[in-house]
């Protein structure tokens, strides 16, 4: 993460735009590292303002891995919870809606993802997925007709990887599904069927 936190909005807008600088920088060269210098420049920042912010290359990935996770699980909550309907409907619109995020700056996740081991990331995402594949099953024992025998944290655990299988899926790939709505509801059919 951040060496330091900013605490004034000078300093905000700083680790804003070195971070934006290098979402452009990764989009640009689509490679899997950082140039501090790189970013400092596209970011109209010192290397030594940057080194304030962020103990290096790693530490800008990292904190940008960080904020799109954040926002994924967000967009996972907010899709499933607020759409109306079936909890087929409910899962569907969630698969759709993870598959459309990432394709979207898919070069800027893939590295996200390659980089995830080294960073010490990939366990941190596997426990945001887990925790709310655990809000979105308890959610689904309302609405769905469970098998009796159904391990509940097992199911828990295969639907976190399931959503993480799909967004490796569509970025590692970095092919163009023939048909992401299709995609999307053969990935609900598939989950209610086990579940069910």
């Amino acid at each position: 993460m951040t060496s330091k936190k900013p605490a004034q909005e000078r300093s905000r807008l700083t680790v804003r735009s070195i971070l934006e600088a290098s979402v452009q920088i990764l989009m640009r060269t689509r490679k899997d590292g950082l140039n501090t210098r790189q970013v400092a420049e596209r970011a109209g920042v010192s290397v030594g303002s940057l080194y304030q912010y962020f103990k290096g290359s790693d530490s800008i990935l990292e904190t940008l891995a960080n904020e799109q996770i954040d926002r994924d699980i967000r967009n996972i909550r907010e899709t499933f919870t607020r759409t109306p309907g079936s909890a087929e409907a409910r899962l569907h619109a969630m698969f759709r809606r993870v598959i459309a995020e990432h394709r979207h700056n898919s070069p800027v996740r893939a590295v996200f993802f390659r980089k995830a081991f080294q960073l010490g990331i990939s366990e941190m995402v596997l426990e945001k997925l887990e925790a709310i594949s655990q809000e979105i099953f308890a959610e689904l024992k309302t609405s769905l007709p469970l098998r009796p025998d159904l391990d509940e944290p097992l199911a828990t655990h295969l639907l976190s990887r399931a959503l993480f299988g799909i967004v490796q899926s569509v970025v590692m790939e970095a092919k163009e599904l023939h048909d992401p709505e299709k995609y999307a509801s053969e990935m609900t059919r598939m989950l209610v069927r086990y579940l069910t």
